[in-house]
């Protein structure tokens, strides 16, 4: 069974938090540091674009093949574009990043406000 998308981003967060206790890992800081650039990219670039779909593959299983049901919510193609609370959610996958290494040393805390995500997708 493919893993959901706040189980994967929930992982994405845990595994950043650990520069929290080693601030100065190069490869944690790295990844932050790439994962709050491309949701900044994401972000400023907007929902149609390829730095919105190369961000939002990172939280869809890569399972073969690519589970289409999440990745259609997370580009909001599954008829949730006007669905207030997803939309809420996808923000916070995407905002919540840009608070990387660099910001606060402590990793993203993708999960808060995700809680949801997956509703109707399994």
């Amino acid at each position: 069974m493919p893993k959901t998308i706040i189980e994967l981003v929930t992982e994405v967060s845990e595994r950043l938090s650990g520069l929290k206790d080693d601030p100065e890992n190069p490869e944690l800081f790295k990844e932050a540091d790439d994962l709050s650039k491309l949701a900044t990219r994401a972000i400023i670039e907007g929902r149609f674009s390829l730095a919105w779909r190369e961000y939002m593959l990172k939280f869809v299983d890569q399972g073969d093949p690519i589970s289409a049901k999440q990745l259609a919510r997370l580009l909001a193609e599954d008829g949730t574009v006007g669905d207030e609370r997803m939309n809420r959610r996808r923000a916070y996958i995407l905002g919540n990043a840009i608070c990387g290494g660099e910001s606060t040393g402590q990793g993203a805390m993708l999960n808060l406000g995700v809680v949801g995500i997956d509703e109707g997708v399994q």
